[in-house]
């Protein structure tokens, strides 16, 4: 490579580009392999006017589609980080059957500088030490190379070389560079590796512009793979994520995304997260990386230096432990159903965590609560109060808190046939174990309102008729002492104004008091002939018989169509109203 050092040298001479007699070898990268990333550094006490001399793979096209780059130099700002040059923006001197030369002046301040030579990974070694074949070298034929060796040969010609008025550094220099930005940031999520999900927490005394500078991996359709985000700890709303509209092209693979943003976050406490997939990133790249590499991850300055002393850092527990779980429902599988009651003997804020699969507005696996004797739901899991929960599209997340008034509660959540824990159809989510759904207690929580709600125990509950399967008949007896007024939520099927899956109740006599009917019956969520029953009903005091009866089919755990709302509920119940 020192003889094309030489050559370059001699043409920049007779096409005029300056050669001063100081001007001295800053950087030279050469003698690249595929998948490769080297960087090297210089710096320069003062503005002037640097030559850069480099070769790279030509680009070219075959049946009308571009072939994608297979390697990229780049000069990075190392205080900045903002390119200052790139190969593929400059232009062509000369070609050759393989290579294009490019010789290329630039004026550059004083400071710092990293220059990169990135090849893509067009395979590996295994370990028996055969060659690997892999997408990007079938590309890569697409120039005309016949085998490995000359694909191997035409990587190794690749060179840049930084000439002027300065001196290389160290790698030891560019890490410090590095080091004392993140030591002068508000948080440093630098993410190295994959399958990682690091959270910082941060105090705010007082409202403060916050620099964003995001580096990761997404799609155009907002899949996220590497990627960061904002939350406000209270209220468990995002006050800023790393989108690809919200984003712009970070080099390298089109997946490749960085984001610059300045926002404004008022006096409270937040948490910044970031999140890994299983591939792509500095511990092993599987495309060309973005231009800024050591910095792939998400990293906050305050806008205003000074008020670094007006801010408290801490460890982060993005999640309590279980111990402290009101209710914890997770890491379901495929065709599971959990539910889990509890009892609140004073109002109270509760934080709900849950992780589960929707798309096209509708969840398939999902998580809702319910009031424990009028069955009423205080919370469900609808698609419109998602938010994206890392890996594929289809994985959305609730994290946010409700009040609840005292009284008892069911927290269900609810499975379809694939896609859940350890059985992922597409990436899972940056929690995968969190599948399901977590109840903790708020800010100021008091542990000792909570008692576990078993509904065996409810002496308000008279009668319940639950999780009913097809071709079944079940019925409770129950007896009240006075008359009384009691509350009947009933889920059953019915289509074309009749009833096939229903309930109803008989005095001692067998005399019918009342029956579910579809006309007094509204829609009970999913299929149309999901039916809810949610009413009031005055007894005389006596004995009592309920009744439910399900055809062969469309019953539950042996749904033909989408299940309701509330699949656990299949059935009937009756509960005195306080």
């Amino acid at each position: 490579m020192r003889i094309k050092s030489l050559c370059l040298t001699a043409i920049c001479l007779c096409v005029g580009l300056p050669v001063l007699a100081d001007d001295r070898v800053l950087v030279e990268i050469d003698g690249l392999e595929p998948g490769d990333v080297e960087v090297r550094g210089f710096e320069l006490d003062r503005a002037q006017q640097v030559r850069v001399e480099a070769w790279g793979l030509k680009t070219s096209r075959r049946d009308n589609h571009k072939v994608l780059d297979l390697a990229s130099a780049w000069i990075l700002d190392a205080k900045s980080r903002e390119v200052v040059w790139s190969l593929d923006k400059a232009e062509t001197a000369s070609r050759r059957r393989d290579l294009r030369r490019v010789e290329d002046s630039l004026r550059l301040g004083p400071g710092l500088y990293e220059v990169y030579y990135a090849t893509f990974p067009t395979g590996h070694y295994d370990k028996y030490g055969g060659w690997l074949e892999s997408t990007a070298k079938a590309v890569a034929r697409m120039f005309g190379w016949d085998d490995d060796e000359e694909l191997l040969a035409a990587i190794d010609d690749l060179e840049i070389v930084v000439r002027g008025q300065g001196r290389a550094v160290k790698s030891l220099d560019l890490d410090e560079a590095r080091a004392q930005l993140r030591k002068d940031a508000l948080v440093a999520a630098i993410a190295n590796g994959d399958n990682k999900a690091e959270a910082y927490g941060f105090t705010l005394q007082e409202s403060a512009d916050v620099l964003v500078y995001a580096v990761g991996e997404l799609s155009h359709d907002d899949e996220g793979y590497d990627y960061g985000w904002i939350v406000d700890t209270k209220t468990r709303k995002r006050v800023w994520r790393l989108t690809w509209d919200g984003s712009e092209a970070a080099g390298g693979a089109k997946k490749n995304r960085v984001a610059h943003d300045v926002i404004t976050l008022p006096a409270g406490t937040y948490a910044a997260h970031f999140v890994t997939d299983d591939s792509h990133s500095p511990r092993r790249w599987n495309a060309l990386p973005p231009r800024d590499p050591a910095f792939w991850g998400m990293t906050l300055w305050l806008k205003d230096p000074q008020q670094m002393a007006q801010v408290k850092t801490f460890d982060y527990e993005h999640l309590p432990s279980g111990e402290e779980a009101i209710v914890e429902l997770i890491r379901l599988r495929d065709d599971e159903q959990k539910s889990h009651g509890f009892t609140l003997s004073a109002a109270t804020d509760v934080r709900i965590y849950a992780l589960g699969e929707g798309y096209a507005h509708d969840m398939a696996d999902y998580g809702w609560i319910v009031d424990a004797r009028t069955r009423q739901k205080v919370w469900t899991m609808d698609y419109e109060r998602t938010e994206h929960g890392g890996g594929g599209s289809k994985n959305r997340l609730v994290d946010e808190v409700i009040h609840l008034a005292a009284g008892s509660y069911i927290v269900s959540f609810v499975t379809d046939g694939s896609h859940a824990y350890r059985d992922w159809n597409t990436s899972p989510p940056a929690h995968p174990e969190r599948w399901g759904i977590t109840v903790y207690g708020g800010e100021g929580f008091d542990s000792s309102i909570v008692s576990e709600y078993r509904e065996d125990d409810d002496p308000n509950l008279l009668a319940r008729i639950a999780r009913v399967k097809s071709d079944s008949h079940r019925r409770r007896e129950f007896v009240v002492d006075n008359p009384v007024e009691v509350s009947v939520y009933a889920l059953g099927e019915g289509t074309g104004g009749r009833m096939y899956d229903y309930a109803w109740l008989e005095d001692r006599n067998g005399t019918v008091v009342w029956e579910m009917t579809y006309p007094q019956t509204d829609g009970a969520g999913g299929a149309s002939k999901n039916r809810l029953y949610n009413g009031t009903l005055k007894l005389d005091a006596g004995e009592y018989t309920l009744h439910y009866r399900t055809d062969d089919s469309h019953a539950y755990r042996d749904w033909n169509a989408s299940p309701p709302h509330d699949p656990d509920s299949w059935g009937v119940q009756i509960a005195l109203i306080e």
